[in-house]
Protein backbone atom coordinates (compact mmCIF):
# COMPACT_ATOMS: atom_id res chain seq x y z
CA UNK A 1 0.00 0.00 0.00
CA UNK A 2 2.87 2.49 0.73
CA UNK A 3 4.30 2.56 -2.83
CA UNK A 4 1.03 3.20 -4.52
CA UNK A 5 0.27 5.82 -1.98
CA UNK A 6 3.50 7.64 -2.33
CA UNK A 7 3.38 8.80 -6.33
CA UNK A 8 -0.28 10.68 -4.78
CA UNK A 9 1.82 12.05 -1.74
CA UNK A 10 4.20 13.49 -3.71
CA UNK A 11 1.93 15.23 -6.15
CA UNK A 12 0.16 16.61 -3.03
CA UNK A 13 3.42 17.99 -1.39
CA UNK A 14 3.46 19.62 -5.18
CA UNK A 15 0.31 20.97 -5.48
CA UNK A 16 0.54 22.51 -1.55
CA UNK A 17 3.74 24.03 -2.52
CA UNK A 18 2.35 25.58 -5.82
CA UNK A 19 -0.57 26.58 -3.70
CA UNK A 20 1.58 28.95 -1.43
CA UNK A 21 4.51 30.06 -3.88
CA UNK A 22 3.79 33.94 -3.94
CA UNK A 23 1.85 34.84 -7.35
CA UNK A 24 2.94 38.41 -8.45
CA UNK A 25 1.14 38.94 -11.58
CA UNK A 26 -2.37 39.85 -10.37
CA UNK A 27 -5.32 38.92 -11.59
CA UNK A 28 -3.16 36.15 -13.43
CA UNK A 29 -1.99 34.88 -9.86
CA UNK A 30 -5.09 34.40 -8.95
CA UNK A 31 -6.82 32.28 -12.15
CA UNK A 32 -3.20 30.12 -11.37
CA UNK A 33 -4.28 29.55 -7.41
CA UNK A 34 -8.03 28.47 -8.13
CA UNK A 35 -6.63 25.95 -10.23
CA UNK A 36 -3.75 24.54 -8.43
CA UNK A 37 -6.95 24.72 -5.42
CA UNK A 38 -9.35 22.52 -7.78
CA UNK A 39 -6.13 20.10 -8.96
CA UNK A 40 -5.37 19.72 -4.61
CA UNK A 41 -9.10 19.16 -4.16
CA UNK A 42 -9.12 16.75 -7.02
CA UNK A 43 -6.29 14.91 -5.66
CA UNK A 44 -7.24 14.85 -2.02
CA UNK A 45 -10.78 13.66 -3.14
CA UNK A 46 -8.96 10.55 -5.08
CA UNK A 47 -6.60 9.63 -2.08
CA UNK A 48 -9.86 9.80 0.10
CA UNK A 49 -11.94 7.54 -2.24
CA UNK A 50 -8.66 4.85 -2.41
CA UNK A 51 -8.13 5.20 1.49
CA UNK A 52 -12.05 4.75 2.32
CA UNK A 53 -12.18 1.58 -0.36
CA UNK A 54 -9.83 -0.32 1.20
CA UNK A 55 -10.84 0.95 5.05
CA UNK A 56 -12.43 -1.63 6.81
CA UNK A 57 -16.62 -1.08 7.80
CA UNK A 58 -15.74 0.17 11.42
CA UNK A 59 -12.66 2.78 9.93
CA UNK A 60 -14.70 3.74 7.71
CA UNK A 61 -17.67 4.92 9.99
CA UNK A 62 -14.60 6.47 12.76
CA UNK A 63 -13.72 8.99 9.68
CA UNK A 64 -17.27 9.87 8.81
CA UNK A 65 -18.03 10.55 12.68
CA UNK A 66 -14.85 12.53 12.78
CA UNK A 67 -15.18 14.39 9.53
CA UNK A 68 -19.18 14.61 9.72
CA UNK A 69 -18.85 18.25 12.09
CA UNK A 70 -16.46 19.50 9.94
CA UNK A 71 -18.56 19.33 6.55
CA UNK A 72 -21.70 20.12 8.08
CA UNK A 73 -19.61 23.28 9.02
CA UNK A 74 -18.64 23.95 5.55
CA UNK A 75 -21.73 23.21 3.90
CA UNK A 76 -23.99 24.89 6.13
CA UNK A 77 -23.92 28.29 4.29
CA UNK A 78 -24.13 26.88 0.97
CA UNK A 79 -27.57 24.90 2.45
CA UNK A 80 -28.77 27.47 4.17
CA UNK A 81 -28.29 29.38 1.03
CA UNK A 82 -29.76 26.83 -0.97
CA UNK A 83 -32.67 26.53 0.95
CA UNK A 84 -33.81 29.97 2.11
CA UNK A 85 -36.32 30.77 -0.37
CA UNK A 86 -38.10 27.53 -0.25
CA UNK A 87 -38.09 28.01 3.51
CA UNK A 88 -39.18 31.72 3.08
CA UNK A 89 -42.19 30.33 0.54
CA UNK A 90 -43.01 27.36 3.05
CA UNK A 91 -43.38 29.74 5.97
CA UNK A 92 -45.19 32.28 3.64
CA UNK A 93 -47.73 29.65 2.95
CA UNK A 94 -48.20 28.78 6.72
CA UNK A 95 -48.78 32.49 8.03
CA UNK A 96 -51.20 32.53 4.99
CA UNK A 97 -52.94 29.78 5.91
CA UNK A 98 -53.02 30.27 9.21
CA UNK A 99 -54.53 33.87 8.54
CA UNK A 100 -57.28 32.10 7.19
CA UNK A 101 -57.91 30.05 9.46
CA UNK A 102 -57.90 32.21 11.79
CA UNK A 103 -60.61 34.51 10.20
CA UNK A 104 -62.79 31.92 8.99
CA UNK A 105 -62.62 30.24 12.70
CA UNK A 106 -62.86 33.11 14.42
CA UNK A 107 -66.55 33.95 12.13
CA UNK A 108 -67.10 30.36 12.91
CA UNK A 109 -67.05 30.55 16.39
CA UNK A 110 -68.54 33.45 16.44
CA UNK A 111 -71.88 32.22 14.81
CA UNK A 112 -71.31 29.44 16.70
CA UNK A 113 -71.53 31.30 20.28
CA UNK A 114 -74.83 33.14 18.92
CA UNK A 115 -76.51 29.97 18.41
CA UNK A 116 -75.55 28.60 21.48
CA UNK A 117 -77.27 31.88 23.27
CA UNK A 118 -80.02 31.87 21.08
CA UNK A 119 -80.34 28.21 22.07
CA UNK A 120 -79.72 28.92 26.42
CA UNK A 121 -82.70 31.67 25.88
CA UNK A 122 -84.97 29.90 24.01
CA UNK A 123 -84.68 27.39 26.88
CA UNK A 124 -85.81 29.68 29.27
CA UNK A 125 -88.55 31.02 27.54
CA UNK A 126 -89.93 27.28 28.25
CA UNK A 127 -89.20 27.23 31.05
Amino acid sequence: MAPSSAPHMSDINALVRELFVPHTNGQGGTHKKDEVEAALTDALTETVRRTLSQATPLERVVFVESLAPALAEALAPALAEALAPALADALGDVIAQSKTGAAGKSATSGKATQDQGGGAEHERKVQ
